[in-house]
């Protein structure tokens, strides 16, 4: 906990924003981030929680990010949960070498499966994916603090 904290006012001092890993310790975490989260704030990476976990995090003004295994049958927490977030606070990732998508499900995970979360995520939400992809371009560039070309 100590060490998280430490990074936690180690990204503050450097306006950083954080990439958060919970493995169960949901309730500590939120617990911590609500005195320490960085004013850029933060993003719940390999999001594995459920729907109400989700919004208390949005509260707290962070970005959820899927990977692969948000397109397995039975996760159905993240299918919910990527289903109502708001659009501007979804982010995807790979998760490489682990975490596949569903439809590489044996393989090692790469980078360009991306589009297969991006895909299902779309179909969750019965959006076109073109119009996610755009989504999910100008929400990592918001993120990380970039500008676009």
């Amino acid at each position: 906990v100590e060490l998280f904290i430490h990074q936690l006012d180690l990204a503050a001092k450097k306006h950083m924003p954080v990439i958060i890993h919970n493995r169960e310790a949901g309730k500590d975490v939120l617990e911590i981030l609500k005195e320490r989260l960085p004013e850029r704030g933060g993003v719940l990476h390999c999001y594995s929680e459920d729907y109400e976990y989700a919004q208390k995090a949005l509260e707290l003004n962070l970005y959820i990010s899927f990977a692969g295994n948000v397109t397995y049958r039975n996760a159905r927490n993240l299918h919910e949960t990527a289903r109502q977030i708001p659009l501007d606070r979804i982010l995807i990732e790979s998760e490489a070498p682990f975490m596949v998508p569903s439809a590489y499900r044996g393989k090692r995970n790469r980078p360009s499966y991306l589009v297969e979360s991006a895909k299902f995520i779309a179909e969750l939400r019965d959006m076109d994916f073109e119009e996610l992809a755009e989504i999910l371009y100008n929400n990592s560039l918001t993120f990380f603090g970039l500008t676009s070309k």
